[in-house]
C-alpha cells in the first residue's frame, strides 16, 4: 500500500483515525472502536471511485462488503460494519497487526518449509469454506494474505470475489487479478472461472512462499499473461529431497493449466498435503494430470510436401520439431530467426490472448520484427505437434536468395499486413473523429452548466473505453 493525505478525518463511533495506506480504489485507516474496544481497520473507497453513475469500483466495493459481512472463519479477515461518509462508502474490519506473507518474504526471504505449509493450511482451510459457501475468491496471492505475531495467518480483500452463479465483475477492456497469480481461465475467458482458479492462484502463492518469487516472470505485464498460458512451473535444481519432490508434484498438479487436470477442489488437495507431508503413504490416484503430446510429426514426408523444390543448408538441425505446447519464441524476445511453418498448426499470442490461429503449410513466421529490426511483438505456440523450418538472421539473405519462392511468400505476406493496417487506420480515423466531436460536445455542455464536472468525467470515461479495438489499430 502508498502513503497517501488521510481524506477521512471522523467515522461516527470511531476515534484516534490514523492513515495506513491507499490501494487503487480505496483507502485504509486505522482506528480505535469504541464499542466494542478494540483497533479496527477501515476501508474507504476514494473520491475519484465515486464519481459516475455506473462506477465499476462502487459495484466491487459494494461487493466486497456484501461477501465479507456473510462470511466468518478464523482464516479470513471478519468484517463488523459498513457505512458512508460524505457519501463514501466504508467496511469497517478486523485489524490484522502484523505483515502480508509477500512483505514477510521479501524482507525474511524464502519461508522454511513447515513454516510455509502451515500458513498454506490455513489459507486452503479458509478458501474451501469460502467454496463451500458458494464463492469464488479470485484474486489468491501473498500480498492478501496476512500474518500475525502468534503464527496465524488470515486471508484479506473480496474485492473480486463472486458466488459460482453471480456475472463476473470486470473492468472495461481488462482482466482482473495480479498477472503473476492468475489461472489460464481469467485470462483468456475461454472457461469458467471458479474454486479451480483459486487452487491454480493458491499453488503458485505456494511456489512463492517456498521459493521466494513466482515461477512466472518477465518484464512486462502482457509477458507474464503469456507465460501463465504457456509455461509450466520449473522447480529449483536444488530440490532434490523427498519432501521437495513431493511438493513439487503438489505444485503442479495445483497449476495445470487445463482446470479439469487440476485437484477439483481442495479437499483433494489437502488429502495431498497430507502426503507432502508423511501423513500419509500416497498420493490420490486420480487423472493424469501432465498433458502428453500423443500426435507424432509426419517428419521428412511433411518437408518434401511442403516445400518440394527446397534449398536446404546443410544442417538439418534448423528442422525443429515442437511437441503440443512448445512455444517457439516470446512476445519482447529478441529476434533471431525466421520460420516456415511445414506442418501442423500454430497460435499467435499477445498480452495473453489470442489473436490468430496459423495452419498453412510455407506461412512465414517471425519474419516482422527482423525486417523492422524490433523485439518480437507476439508470443507464438505450437498447438499441435509441429515441424518448423529455423533460418537465422544472418542467413536469411543467402537463404531466400537460393529459394525465390519463398521470398515472393514474404513479400505477399507483407502486402497483406499492410492492406490490413490500412483497414484499421481508416477505421481509427473515423473512431477518432467521432470521439473528437462527442468531446466538444461535452466541453460545451460543461460550460452551459448542463452537465456537472462529476458526469463530465463519467462520459469521458465512456469516450475513452468507447471502442477497444480503435486504440490497437
Amino acid at each position: 500500500m502508498r502513503p497517501f493525505q488521510p481524506s477521512v478525518r471522523e467515522i461516527p463511533g470511531l476515534s484516534d483515525i490514523r492513515p495506513i495506506g491507499s490501494g487503487g480504489m480505496a483507502e485504509v485507516y486505522w482506528a480505535r472502536q469504541a464499542r466494542p474496544k478494540r483497533p479496527v481497520a477501515v476501508k474507504v473507497l476514494n473520491e475519484a471511485a465515486c464519481q459516475g453513475p455506473g462506477c465499476d469500483y462502487a459495484e466491487r466495493f459494494e461487493r466486497e462488503c456484501r461477501t465479507a459481512l456473510s462470511l466468518q472463519h478464523p482464516n479470513l479477515v471478519a468484517a463488523y460494519k459498513t457505512g458512508q461518509i460524505h457519501g463514501r462508502p466504508y467496511l469497517i474490519m478486523e485489524y490484522v497487526d502484523g505483515l502480508s506473507a509477500d512483505q514477510k518474504v521479501h524482507l525474511d526471504g524464502p519461508l522454511p518449509v513447515d513454516e510455509a505449509l502451515a500458513v498454506f493450511s490455513q489459507i486452503a482451510d479458509a478458501l474451501r469454506y469460502m467454496h463451500e459457501q458458494g464463492y469464488v475468491h479470485r484474486d489468491i496471492k501473498p500480498s492478501n494474505i496476512l500474518l500475525t505475531s502468534d503464527g496465524r495467518a488470515k486471508l484479506s480483500d473480496f474485492g473480486l470475489a463472486k458466488t459460482h452463479h453471480d456475472p463476473t465483475i470486470t473492468l472495461a477492456g481488462g482482466v482482473l487479478g495480479t498477472p503473476h497469480y492468475l489461472a489460464p481461465e481469467q485470462i483468456d475467458g475461454r472457461g469458467q472461472v471458479d474454486r479451480r482458479a483459486d487452487i491454480y492462484s493458491l499453488g503458485l502463492t505456494l511456489y512463492f512462499l517456498l521459493v521466494g518469487e513466482p515461477p512466472f516472470k518477465g518484464n512486462s505485464i502482457p509477458v507474464v499473461l503469456t507465460r501463465q498460458l504457456t509455461d509450466r512451473v520449473k522447480f529449483p535444481a536444488h530440490w532434490t529431497g523427498e519432501t521437495q519432490k513431493r511438493l513439487a508434484r503438489l505444485i503442479e498438479r495445483m497449476a495445470a493449466k487445463d482446470p479439469a487436470a487440476r485437484y477439483q477442489d481442495l479437499a483433494e488437495t489437502q488429502a495431498d498435503l497430507d502426503w507432502v507431508r508423511g501423513e500419509k503413504p500416497s498420493p490420490l490416484q486420480t487423472a493424469v494430470f501432465r498433458a502428453r503430446a500423443n500426435n507424432k510429426v509426419r517428419r521428412g514426408r511433411a518437408l518434401k510436401k511442403s516445400f518440394p523444390a527446397l534449398q536446404l543448408p546443410e544442417d538439418r538441425r534448423r528442422i525443429l520439431h515442437l511437441k503440443a505446447g512448445r512455444v517457439l519464441f516470446y512476445e519482447d524476445d529478441v529476434a533471431d530467426a525466421v520460420y516456415w511453418l511445414i506442418d501442423g498448426r500454430v497460435e499467435v499470442l499477445r498480452g495473453g490472448r489470442r489473436l490468430a490461429v496459423i495452419a498453412e503449410p510455407r506461412k512465414v513466421l517471425g519474419e516482422m520484427a527482423i525486417i523492422k529490426g524490433t523485439l518480437r511483438s507476439a508470443t507464438l505456440r505450437a498447438i499441435t505437434a509441429c515441424e518448423v523450418l529455423r533460418i537465422g538472421a544472418d542467413e536469411l539473405t543467402i537463404f531466400l536468395t537460393k529459394n525465390p519462392d519463398l521470398m515472393q511468400a514474404i513479400l505477399t505476406d507483407i502486402s497483406e499486413r499492410i492492406e490490413l493496417t490500412s483497414s484499421r487506420l481508416l477505421r481509427a480515423e473515423n473512431v477518432c473523429q467521432s470521439v473528437r466531436q462527442n468531446l466538444l460536445l461535452v466541453a460545451e455542455r460543461l460550460e452551459q452548466g448542463v452537465v456537472s464536472a462529476a458526469d463530465a468525467v463519467w462520459l469521458l470515461r465512456g469516450l475513452a473505453l468507447e471502442d477497444p479495438d480503435a486504440t490497437q489499430a
